[in-house]
């Protein structure tokens, strides 16, 4: 099988992908030099984002490029303080020209919402590797560059876990990191040590330092795993850890199946949790531990009670920071999605980690973001919700619009 580089490859950084209004009105714009001046100097204005920063300063038509597998023909444009070359793609056509981005979206479509590539095949044409291929093409991009377009929604506090999956039948950890319900970190590691999680979730503070020079992220909710918060701190030395409190929830109910008196337990723990404030948080878990000592509860139920409440100063911080998430119930959502996928494609075969399996987990975060949702929802996908608007209605062609240069710039 053919191995993908994980950077982003030079045509992906030099063309600009956006929106024209139809195939007609692009090939109007084609044949009159002016009219697509004019587009491209209202699109910029719109949406300085999808441009190079140099475009402001002036640009001038370079020739074209033409395609003989579409049939359509391109526009470059030269940057007169930089000389740098672009070619300026239309968001109907798909990258390297393998289609239309609205008949492949259908196919993609199917494949995220459950289907294998065998079934996508089998509905809209070509063969399963066509398909794959083109799935993970998108892993290409930025994932952060991507998906974060409104810089100041730029996502503070974030959520973060390690997804165990299998290469080659051996375990390998799939470093991700989530934030506002998107995911923004999608790396695979070789093993669950700190070096190698640094390296992994190093990819995403790569990736947001791109965008924001200056960007620290002010918290991340973890598990409690040593080598993670470790990695975290590394990265990110003023970045504040909250311990999950659900993890700890979870483990006294693995304990407590048969237990007569759960719910009553149960009840109380979540008191603790629902506290509005540390003085009161604290004081609902010495309640709980006295509770725990009066019931002379079964000593591995006891233990786990204990364990949640030596915790307190890990969960404070939840309380502390406004904004900042006292679970992992996002990371935990986003992760179910990733694993229904993996299953399906029965986990990781390519040759090197780094490559055509990192292009993979990349393109499954990409194509989460840019979901549609169901009709009935008045939102169009997690992207939306994140920045607030949408380049374009057909999901495939506004993540099309957004990874112009790569995601980068």
């Amino acid at each position: 099988m053919k191995e993908y580089h994980t950077s982003i490859p030079l045509n992906n950084r030099k063309t600009i992908c956006i929106n024209f209004e139809s195939e007609e009105n692009y090939q109007d714009c084609m044949n009159n030099k002016g009219k697509f001046k004019l587009h491209i100097t209202k699109t910029h204005e719109k949406y300085p984002e999808l441009f190079p920063k140099g475009l402001s300063l002036g640009w001038i038509l370079h020739g074209y490029t033409s395609s003989i597998k579409t049939g359509y023909e391109m526009h470059r444009i030269k940057l007169k303080t930089t000389k740098e070359v672009y070619q300026v793609r239309p968001s109907f056509l798909m990258p390297f020209m393998i289609g239309k981005t609205e008949e492949v979206s259908k196919g993609l479509n199917i494949y995220h919402s459950g289907s294998s590539f065998e079934a996508v095949s089998n509905n809209f044409g070509k063969d399963a590797m066509y398909w794959y291929r083109a799935f993970c093409s998108i892993g290409r991009n930025s994932i952060v560059g991507t998906t974060v377009k409104n810089m100041e929604k730029f996502p503070k506090h974030l959520a973060a876990d390690e997804k165990h999956t299998k290469w080659f039948n051996e375990r390998v950890y799939l470093a991700t990191t989530v934030a506002k319900g998107c995911f923004l970190g999608s790396a695979l590691s070789e093993d669950a040590s700190e070096e190698g999680l640094k390296k992994a979730y190093g990819k995403f503070m790569e990736e947001a330092q791109e965008l924001k020079p200056d960007y620290q992220p002010e918290s991340v909710n973890t598990d409690g795993w040593k080598a993670t918060k470790k990695a975290w701190k590394n990265l990110s030395g003023q970045i504040i850890l909250v311990l999950c409190f659900l993890h700890s929830v979870l483990k006294i109910q693995n304990v407590t199946r048969n237990y007569p008196k759960k719910k009553e337990l149960m009840d109380k723990v979540w008191d603790s949790y629902n506290s509005v404030s540390i003085a009161s948080f604290s004081q609902q878990l010495r309640r709980l531990n006295e509770w725990a000592d009066k019931e002379n509860l079964p000593d591995k139920i006891s233990e786990k009670v204990k364990e949640l409440c030596q915790k307190k100063e890990q969960f404070k911080p939840g309380l502390e920071i406004e904004g900042a998430h006292r679970t992992s119930n996002m990371a935990d959502r986003l992760m179910d999605y990733q694993d229904r996928v993996l299953y399906r494609a029965r986990y990781l075969h390519s040759l090197e980690l780094s490559g055509t399996a990192n292009l993979f987990v990349r393109a499954i975060a990409l194509v989460w973001n840019f979901h549609p949702y169901c009709k009935k929802v008045k939102r169009h996908s997690p992207f939306e919700d994140l920045n607030g608007f949408i380049y374009h209605q057909n999901w495939l062609e506004n993540m099309m619009i957004a990874t112009s240069l790569g995601g980068r710039r």
